[in-house]
């Protein structure tokens, strides 16, 4: 009796949830969304400033808004408590603003107005022509108050005379409060006169803009290119991570004009975009938009946006440098992603009908498998596209490096005549013996552009036996020609970009093989799970089974009126049938048709703790704990080579590179390259040392597995009833060579064991480790703060001890 307890009030949740609308929940839905947005804009709009600092942009927006005063109305407020810079005037003025929208709304909306406005008022604000004032009389009050609507409603419609004027009024009593409270400064009424004129003019365009009168064809793009340049602007003023909003949104908005208004008014958009964020961008924002309009009209929107991102982020190095990648690289990925995803919802609504009948499933599940088909066909070929770039750059930097004939005759020739010079056996070898000389160097130059360097084997025994500088003259050939491709590589950036184009193609192929693996449906698994509910008692109308790791079970049309077992047996039952833990069901109800899904959940939990001691001023050592949204858990020490802020900064990088992409999903291994190319790449432009160790734990929450990646890293240990393991690996830190030396030791770990990672200054007087195993055997149910301070300070108490770094994790069950 109690197994149908449960499923009978699903059924009856079921029930009354299909009772609501789910039109009108929509309907909700779509107005909160625009609200948010309307908000996000009316935010940034209140915090652009201009000359005087002043700020008409907010208010301008306000009242050149349609009636969308809400959202509008909490952004500027919200902006105004952010700056606290007098804030109560401002909040005032918005109010007053937002009343008058309101009213006026509520005007334009009534057919028929009841309100008796006096004669002179109503010529005031609507003119009647003498043709109708002398006109017959209107036969009834009721057609009379009709007409004074109508000219109402064309008043406020039709007119931009009230918004201009209220917007104007409100900066106008705004700046006057100002004035007086700065004592009528004259900075102060230079600042009223530009607010009293840039707030009215502001809400015209801002209008036109809004309205989308794209009959003022010429006014039209005008107003638009004004309202996007002030956008931007104002976005200079607010960062996210670091990164201004206004390169965010410069780069949206040239992607999203380019894709759908056309490449030449996307081209425009980002010129203006740039002049109005960083005039030196406006390249970067021009080949966005020039890319991703040309590939959109050809049919290829999708393909054209990762390239047009990868185009801006190009300019974008060259012209900034290398170091703002590590802050753009990110910002333009998240860009990209929103407007793959716009067009993508896009052509969907065009090219797909708004409902599909039951007797259409299959021919729409059919185009979608060959839409996603197709898109991974061509992210594959972009990937093979990256790849060929990045070996024909690759092989141009390697050429590039190698120094010309001519100069290495220049390195052999100065190097002989600062010996030679004042040699007494010069009039031999120059006079006498020319041509023998002169062909060993020939064979010196050969060899040093065939290796990169020479050696003794060229040289008679005859001429090294008369010449006793000979060892001289090749440390000095071999150290001019090192000082030579020094230079050539520091002024070439192709080896750069090859790296920036294999990163590029590693991670699209990363993406594909991850969506190949959890969007792939399971066949075979979907008729077991198809007959088990069946024997249970359970009705449904599909069954779809999908993903690897992440497995999820979805049954459309699902009905548990009659059902045989409880949830929780369901859940166990299914559970073992996949091979992993699934959740709880949940279920949805949508257009009267009942849905559950189960879906896989964590079997681990991780409690963590870090200590850190510098062993000078500044700390080389990072330690870091994250977790990312896909159910993964990393551990991470980082210790930057060398000592002081040098080596902080190396390890502070990687430390912040290796979460930013872990954190995004991305692979370890492809991050672990995109790191040291970007180490590499920076090296030569340093004067010090800049490689760094890499000991990386990425745990699966979901299946236990651990794999340990060790760059260069000290030994990490697990503890397992009170067994010690030590996980190690020989391999060179990052930043040193083009190849990365990075090993991985797989473990599966469980409830109740215990995992320790330290960096080398733990172990520099212990190298056996001695002391720290018999630590870990004795230290039981210890708590992991506990374990990582007597870890450290264990260290620390060495004569002359190392920066030291230790991390305990304990691990527990699901939670």
């Amino acid at each position: 009796m109690q197994e149908n307890t449960k499923p009978k009030r699903v059924s009856r949740l079921t029930e009354r949830l299909g009772e609501k609308d789910p039109a009108g929940s929509r309907r909700r839905l779509i107005w909160l969304g625009k609200q948010l947005m309307l908000g996000a804009i009316a935010y940034l709009m209140g915090l652009g400033r201009l000359a005087f600092d002043t700020r008409p942009f907010g208010i301008a927006l306000l009242c050149a808004s349609g009636g969308q005063v809400t959202g509008i109305l909490g952004g500027l407020i919200l902006a105004e408590v952010a700056l606290g810079e007098n804030t109560v005037p401002m909040i005032v003025v918005y109010a007053v603003a937002a009343v008058v929208r309101l009213t006026a709304r509520m005007l334009m909306e009534s057919p028929v107005t009841a309100v008796t406005l006096p004669e002179a008022l109503r010529q005031l604000l609507n003119p009647t022509p003498a043709a109708v004032r002398t006109g017959s009389p209107t036969r009834s009050d009721r057609k009379r108050s009709v007409v004074l609507g109508e000219q109402l409603r064309a008043t406020f419609s039709d007119s931009l005379a009230l918004r201009s004027a209220t917007a104007a009024v409100g900066m106008l009593t705004v700046s006057m409060a100002r004035v007086i409270s700065g004592g009528f400064r004259f900075y102060d009424w230079f600042a009223m006169a530009l607010s009293v004129i840039v707030a009215p003019a502001a809400v015209v365009l801002f209008a036109n803009a809004l309205e989308g009168r794209r009959d003022r064809y010429l006014l039209y793009p005008i107003s638009a290119g004004f309202l996007m340049a002030a956008l931007v602007w104002s976005a200079d003023f607010a960062e996210i991570a670091g990164v201004p909003v206004s390169l965010l949104l410069a780069l949206l908005l040239s992607l999203a004009v380019a894709s759908f208004a056309g490449v030449w008014y996307g081209a425009a958009a980002g010129v203006v975009c740039g002049v109005a964020c960083r005039p030196v961008l406006i390249p970067a924002f021009l080949i966005a938009a020039l890319i991703c309009g040309g590939l959109r009209g050809r049919g290829k929107g999708t393909v054209g946006i990762p390239l047009a991102c990868l185009g801006a982020l190009g300019w974008s190095v060259y012209i900034l440098g290398a170091a703002e990648a590590v802050v753009l690289l990110p910002a333009y990925l998240a860009v990209g992603t929103v407007m793959t995803l716009a067009v993508s919802l896009a052509d969907r609504r065009v090219t797909e009908p708004a409902q599909v009948d039951g007797g259409e499933d299959a021919v729409t599940l059919r185009q979608v498998r060959d839409r996603h088909e197709d898109s991974n066909e061509r992210f594959r070929d972009l990937s093979d596209a990256f790849s060929g770039l990045s070996e024909m750059f690759y092989n141009l930097s390697d050429r590039l490096r190698r120094p010309g004939t001519l100069d290495l005759r220049r390195i052999c020739d100065s190097s002989f005549d600062a010996v030679c010079s004042d040699c007494p056996n010069k009039t031999v070898c120059w006079g006498l013996e020319y041509s023998e000389t002169l062909a060993v160097m020939s064979a010196l130059i050969a060899q040093l552009h065939t290796k990169g360097r020479v050696d003794g084997e060229q040289v008679p025994e005859h001429l090294r036996h008369r010449c006793r500088s000979m060892d001289l003259i090749l440390r000095q050939i071999n150290a001019g020609c090192a000082r030579l491709t020094g230079e050539l590589l520091r002024s070439s950036r192709t080896e750069v970009l090859a790296m920036d184009y294999e990163a590029a193609a590693n991670l699209i192929n990363d993406a594909l093989a991850e969506d190949g693996g959890e969007y792939r449906s399971d066949p075979e698994l979907e008729n077991r799970v198809s007959v088990y509910l069946r024997d249970a008692g359970i009705g449904f109308g599909s069954v779809t089974v999908y993903g690897k790791r992440r497995r999820q079970i979805f049954v459309r049309g699902v009905d548990t009126e009659r059902a045989k077992v409880t949830l929780d047996t369901l859940r166990g039952d299914l559970s073992e049938m996949c091979g992993l833990a699934l959740g709880k069901p949940t279920f949805e109800v949508e257009d009267g048709t009942s849905s559950m899904l189960l879906q896989a959940q964590r079997c681990l939990s991780v409690a963590g703790a870090q200590y850190n001691l510098a062993g000078e001023d500044v700390s080389g050592d990072t330690v870091n704990l994250f977790a990312n949204r896909k159910d993964y858990f990393y551990a991470l020490i980082n210790d930057g080579m060398g000592a002081g802020k040098e080596a902080a900064l190396t390890s502070g990088l990687c430390s912040v590179f290796l979460e930013k992409m872990l954190r995004a999903g991305n692979r370890a291994a492809t991050a672990l390259r995109m790191l040291n190319n970007l180490i590499l790449s920076r090296c030569p432009d340093s004067e010090r040392e800049c490689s760094s160790t890499v000991d990386l734990m990425e745990l699966d929450l979901i299946t236990g597995k651990a794999s340990f990646i060790k760059s260069g890293a000290a030994p990490s240990f697990i503890v397992r009833d009170g067994t010690v393991r030590r996980l190690q690996a020989g391999s060179a830190p990052i930043g040193i060579i083009r190849k990365l030396d990075a090993q991985a030791v797989e473990f599966d770990l469980r409830a109740g064991d215990t995992v320790i990672m330290v960096s080398d200054g733990i172990l520099q007087d212990d190298p056996e480790c001695e002391w720290l195993t018999s630590y870990l055997v004795s230290c039981g149910t210890r708590e992991p703060e506990g374990i990582v301070y007597d870890i450290c300070s264990h260290a620390a108490g060495f004569p002359s001890h190392d920066d030291c770094s230790a991390l305990a994790l304990r691990i527990g069950g699901a939670e």
